[in-house]
């Protein structure tokens, strides 16, 4: 039968049009997912700081410590841009938020600077935050006229696709700058066993204090993604410890009764202060945060050792004389400034090149993608020559 036959024929031609059409279909969309997936590792998305003055980039003002040297400090305060008289000042170049803020988010701020190809970074730490300006709005009992970090980091995380958040946080919560002026204190009194005795029993007391407050704010960045939709592999938390500003005993440039370790060195602690500072102060507070990162499941970058040799003082390192800064050869610490204002805010941050210390860190860290880390320099390089040890738990 004719018909019967052209019919057939039709039918078939027409199941074989449908099916190659699902193929294509099915080939399209894979296709496009494979386009998607390999412009997701392209673009990883958004990097955002959470913490304190750590994250923020205080002191990123300064490219080492100078040596006198005029307006410009031997070339080192980048607040300085060279004119026929001198110096035009200018603080916006360097603290992205302007001449009259009081975070301090430094251009060279770890977030800023770090390798890792991210669509946008975000930096929402601010100097002297404690764990509470994590979670805490200002109506609510957080650092006065700021919304809480965390609320804000949900904002970005709603409008745009976060990869990352990085945070470390704890040292205001026990006091840290005052334990470390306590210490300076004990340099000029000559005070029998220094600041240790006193600062050992305060930060026991605080101890209980700073779990309770970094947990919550932990808690709260977990609790602030979960909102905005993302589920726990969608992202990276990363939480990173503290170094000490100080060498260790033995390692300083200048004996320890000498005035130079006042002037011009700015480091004006005792041998056996300076290890209490780094072997007690901070190890606790990096213990702490590694506990509670595992807590979270977050990953934890250990820095503790990663200034080694560019210490305030250190004798791997110098001040910067009228030959300019070097990172290879600098302090990595803007040393003591007893006052005033935002220099005496400053003193014992990482500089500018202690910030891209960090960043470097920070960019092998990432892409490591599991376990803990330890970061350290290489002696006689710059920041950009770091390494990593993985570190266990």
């Amino acid at each position: 039968d004719l018909t019967g036959l052209m019919k057939t024929s039709l039918g078939t031609r027409w199941i074989k049009v449908l099916i190659c059409g699902a193929i294509s279909a099915i080939l399209f969309v894979a296709t496009q997912a494979a386009a998607a997936h390999v412009s997701a590792s392209q673009h990883p998305g958004a990097a955002v700081a959470l913490g304190d003055s750590f994250v923020s980039g205080e002191a990123g003002r300064w490219l080492g410590n100078a040596r006198g040297g005029g307006p410009s400090a031997n070339g080192t305060d980048r607040f300085c841009i060279p004119r026929w008289w001198g110096c035009e000042v200018r603080p916006s170049g360097v603290y992205r938020e302007g001449p009259t803020a009081t975070c301090h988010r430094s251009d060279s701020a770890a977030i800023e600077v770090v390798s890792t190809p991210f669509t946008r970074r975000v930096n929402l730490a601010c100097s002297g935050a404690r764990a509470r300006d994590i979670y805490l709005s200002a109506d609510r009992g957080g650092a006065v006229g700021l919304p809480s970090q965390v609320d804000r980091l949900k904002s970005v995380a709603v409008h745009q696709r976060v990869a990352l958040v990085l945070i470390s946080v704890g040292a205001n919560d026990v006091g840290f700058s005052d334990l470390v002026s306590d210490c300076a204190e004990a340099w000029f009194s000559s005070r029998p066993g220094g600041c240790r005795r006193i600062g050992s029993a305060a930060l026991a007391d605080r101890l209980e204090f700073l779990q309770k407050q970094v947990d919550t704010a932990l808690d709260s960045v977990v609790s602030a993604m979960d909102g905005a939709g993302y589920g726990r592999s969608d992202w990276d938390f990363v939480v990173h410890g503290y170094a000490s500003p100080l060498p260790a005993a033995g390692q300083y440039r200048y004996p320890e009764s000498s005035v130079r370790r006042l002037l011009p060195g700015g480091c004006p602690f005792t041998d056996a202060d300076s290890d209490w500072a780094d072997r007690v102060l901070v190890s606790v507070l990096n213990r702490e945060l590694r506990r509670l990162a595992h807590d979270h499941d977050a990953r934890f970058l250990d820095l503790a050792p990663a200034f080694d040799g560019h210490h305030v003082c250190d004798e791997g390192a110098d001040l910067v004389d009228e030959n300019g800064p070097s990172g290879a050869r600098a302090e990595w610490f803007r040393f003591l400034v007893p006052c005033c204002g935002a220099e005496k805010r400053e003193s014992l941050h990482p500089n500018a090149y202690g910030q891209r210390a960090i960043g470097s860190c920070l960019g092998l860290f990432l892409a490591r993608r599991t376990g803990d880390w330890t970061c350290r320099n290489r002696p006689g390089l710059g920041p950009e020559s770091m390494r990593l040890v993985e570190s266990s738990r």
